[in-house]
């Protein structure tokens, strides 16, 4: 039986399980996770349309931890995984669909775009990630220091590349 198939109730049990599955094993099945995410995103958008403010702050709960899943994902593939550039890419550039503000999914989008030689894009995203770091609700995904710092360097370097 696909996540289509199954009811709110029974996607938020899949949820428990998987999350007491990381408690026990130490690691996330983020991909499992993203695609139960967005099937519960789905299915709650299409009911914030019926019952509106009743729905709402699960809807809201759903899609910080889709943004969440998807932007750590994408870290762990770019960084740890088989540092699979491509899928980071997708994860990430997916974060930004549902956090368009989101800096930190588009720092390291910078860097990805940086490291294929796309200078242009890169720019984009660093120079995005530095505008929004500042009014960014979640510290979470504020830039720290550091990354900051490497932001306005990547954007000079990226400059003088074109």
């Amino acid at each position: 039986m696909s996540l289509g198939d199954k009811t709110i109730e029974e996607l938020e049990e899949i949820e428990e399980e998987l999350n007491e599955q990381e408690e026990e094993h130490g690691f996330s099945n983020y991909s499992m996770k993203i695609e139960l995410y967005k099937e519960m995103y789905r299915k709650l958008s299409q009911l914030v349309r019926q019952y509106n403010e009743d729905v709402q702050s699960s809807l809201d709960y759903v899609k910080r931890k889709l943004i969440y899943c998807l932007i750590h994902y994408g870290t762990y593939l770019k960084t740890e995984y088989q540092k699979d550039d491509y899928l980071a890419r997708s994860c990430l550039e997916e974060a930004l669909k549902y956090d368009k503000r989101n800096p930190l999914a588009a720092y390291r989008l910078g860097f990805l775009s940086y490291k294929f030689n796309d200078y242009i894009k890169a720019i984009q995203y660093f120079q995005q990630a530095l505008d929004h770091d500042q009014y960014h609700k979640q510290h979470l995904y504020q830039l720290n220091e550091q990354q900051q710092l490497n932001a306005h360097l990547y954007l000079t370097n990226c400059a003088l590349q074109i």
